[in-house]
């Protein structure tokens, strides 16, 4: 942890936060595969060891990821993606969003993707993230709307 910066760190602990759902500062298995699952992936359990064993990043070999080596996983994957093009990185951030695949997110989306990262949102509030991206009124967006949203932020 020693070359990120102090902002990356509190970035990674809120993610890290996210995903460590019974709050014991470790990422077990089910909680990895959850990960996983939140970005498009259905890893088989053997998956998800092999995924912590190549990134060498379960350095006691404990089964479970703790904070330090959640931030080297997560520093050698930005580091493997961070020549890549930013349209390309919110083309691929859409999708996890678009379900269905039909161009738009809409409440129902939203509410789907955040449950899945754990974080439980009300149908109303879901719609208001909508309401604060959708700059034509159709409750719902699109990727135009989506770009503008996410370089807003």
């Amino acid at each position: 942890m020693d070359k990120l910066s102090e902002e990356r760190i509190l970035e990674f602990k809120e993610i890290f936060k996210l995903f460590d759902q019974d709050n014991d500062d470790k990422i077990d298995r089910v909680e990895m595969t959850n990960v996983m699952r939140a970005l498009g992936q259905n890893p088989t359990t053997a998956e998800i060891d092999a995924i912590a064993m190549i990134a060498n990043v379960d350095l006691d070999e404990n089964g479970t990821i703790d904070f330090s080596e959640f931030c080297k996983l997560m520093s050698d994957y930005m580091d493997k993606f961070e020549g890549r093009d930013a349209e390309e990185e919110l083309v691929e951030a859409f999708k996890q969003f678009d379900k269905n695949g039909d161009g738009y997110v809409d409440a129902k989306e939203i509410q789907y993707v955040m449950t899945r990262l754990g974080e439980e949102l009300t149908k109303e509030e879901a719609e208001e993230m909508i309401r604060e991206a959708d700059t034509d009124n159709d409750n719902r967006i699109n990727y135009k709307e989506f770009v503008a949203f996410m370089v807003e932020k």
